[in-house]
């Protein structure tokens, strides 16, 4: 993929760089700064740039190698029409799924078959292809891709722009913008820095996350995804592209249940505990193939989720428990919703980013009520501190 150089030009009188690919006519300035190039960063750029604004992407670094055995919902393909991605989507030979499988609330799995769905399947995703689909699309329409740029500082300017600090290989630059995404993730690193933004969070959730390499011999892997329920956590895996098996235990992170599963051991004396789990990592002849990663799992919004000039979106803007399974699939639909508010304000409207955040705070609210009911159905623990957490009342004002 072809990325935009980062040619120092002349300092000012700061000592910082300006990013001389961005000028436009003597001013070193774009309508749309996206801070993070994932899902939700990805499809706002697309949408600006195909609306004739121009956009800069700034991503601190290429995803990593494997991601944590993201599964699609069939009514991705909602989404993806939308960006006018779909076909090439199907081109890029992604796994289906056929269904998920749940373990919780009873020894008893309940299996949910895709076919029902007016969509068709769902999919398991080979990230990197579906990263560089997405960042591809965004820069054939017109936006910058700016790789190895860390988003350090900001500073609204009393001309009615902002001035981005950067931080590269090549030192600090700097890049002007009209408006600023913060797609950062559950850091939100641009929008915490803004007066009076906070982010709340509701639980320490993380994910102790292994990919297990499959026995060829072995019989062919189901292309389900598997929810399991246990004592101090859940399990989920899910079949990867690559012939990889993603196995992740969710569990607090200030639960004893998490310092034993963050070593290999552990993790996997932990396996052996589980029926199902354990039993498809055994059919499959699956075995440990690289270092346990720890991801953040927690649910969490800021404050407020627009202000002068900005807006954040995705996980940036609010996060949600894995187990609700709207992780790709959110971030792609509010990056969509964030383009045309911004569109708007930037067209005289201003109450579009009002709008914008009653929309996200509202879904939020949502899904703390879901997020309560699902987890209620779960009673065969007690006494668990995991599961008592959460058999409390969700904390509703978070939302309001």
């Amino acid at each position: 993929m072809e990325q935009t150089p980062l040619q120092p030009s002349e300092a000012d009188n700061k000592g910082t760089l300006i990013i001389p690919s961005l000028t436009d006519r003597g001013t070193e300035c774009v309508d749309v700064a996206v801070i993070g190039g994932g899902p939700a960063g990805c499809a706002t750029a697309l949408a600006l740039a195909r609306s004739g604004l121009s956009v800069a992407i700034v991503e601190r670094a290429f995803s990593p190698d494997t991601q944590a055995g993201e599964t699609l919902p069939p009514g991705i393909r909602l989404t993806l029409e939308e960006l006018g991605l779909w076909a090439e989507f199907e081109a890029e030979g992604h796994t289906p799924s056929v269904g998920n499988r749940s373990v919780w609330g009873s020894s008893r799995p309940l299996d949910y078959d895709f076919i029902f769905s007016p969509y068709g399947s769902g999919w398991h995703v080979d990230w990197q292809r579906f990263d560089g689909m997405l960042t591809g699309a965004a820069e054939r329409a017109g936006a910058r891709l700016l790789t190895g740029m860390e988003f350090v500082d900001s500073e609204f300017s009393s001309s009615g722009f902002w001035r981005l600090e950067l931080l590269g290989p090549r030192g600090r630059a700097e890049l002007r913008a009209r408006f600023v995404v913060d797609a950062s993730g559950r850091s939100a690193a641009f929008a915490c820095r803004q007066p009076s933004i906070e982010r709340y969070s509701i639980d320490r959730l993380i994910g102790v996350a292994g990919y297990l390499d499959a026995n060829p011999r072995a019989s062919s892997e189901e292309r389900i995804t598997l929810v399991e329920a246990a004592e101090d956590g859940w399990w989920y895996s899910a079949p990867l592209p690559c012939e990889k098996l993603a196995v992740i235990f969710m569990t607090d992170a200030d639960l004893a249940s998490a310092r034993k599963a963050s070593v290999a051991e552990g993790w996997l004396a932990r396996i052996r505990r589980t029926e199902y789990t354990r039993k498809r990592i055994e059919a499959g002849g699956y075995r440990l193939a690289s270092l346990l990663r720890i991801v953040s799992a927690d649910s969490s919004r800021l404050s407020d989720f627009a202000g002068n000039r900005w807006l954040a979106v995705g996980d940036a803007a609010a996060s949600y428990d894995p187990l609700s399974a709207q992780g790709i699939s959110t971030g792609l639909s509010t990056g969509l919703g964030a383009a045309r508010a911004i569109q708007k304000y930037l067209g005289g409207d201003p109450s579009a980013l009002r709008e914008y955040a009653r929309h996200i705070s509202e879904a939020f609210t949502s899904y703390l009520s879901d997020r309560e009911a699902y987890y209620g159905l779960e009673g065969r623990w007690p006494t668990s501190q995991f599961w008592m957490r959460r058999h409390a009342r969700a904390l509703h004002a978070l939302a309001s």
